[in-house]
């Protein structure tokens, strides 16, 4: 297996943790594990927001091109990785 496959796979098992990983600040302020939210729930729930706002902001016509609004999304999905390293 090559070098560039072995880190997706990485990533991929990296990322799967992330469902069952409760948010840290919940914890850290007193909650229980149970009553927090998951990162991935979190980090979908951003990513949703801020797609709603790119959208929004494009229809509104700021100039903003495609690429930046992929950057976005990508931003929200994978800076809850850091997480889990």
């Amino acid at each position: 297996m090559d070098s560039e496959l072995k880190e997706t796979i990485s990533l991929y098992k990296t990322a799967c943790c992330l469902k069952n990983l409760p948010r840290q600040g919940w914890i850290q302020e007193g909650a229980l594990a149970a009553e927090a939210d998951s990162v991935a729930g979190h980090s979908f729930c951003v990513t949703l927001i801020a797609f709603m706002i790119a959208q929004v902001l494009k229809n509104r016509g700021m100039r903003s091109t495609l690429i930046e609004y992929w950057r976005l999304q990508l931003f929200m999905i994978f800076r809850s990785v850091q997480q889990v390293r």
